[in-house]
């Protein structure tokens, strides 16, 4: 979120949630390496 409200966005506009252990990449070794993506929804422009 920093990089994001250091290029103009406003804060109060971003929510960050994380879900790497309840909803894994894949449930491997390996896929839960990459469990801690992030992922955009824009909701209004």
């Amino acid at each position: 979120m920093t990089y994001l409200v250091a290029h103009k966005i406003k804060a109060e506009r971003l929510t960050a949630t994380g879900y790497g252990a309840t909803e894994p990449y894949n449930d491997t070794e390996a896929g839960r390496k990459f469990s801690c993506r992030t992922k955009f929804k824009v909701v209004s422009r």
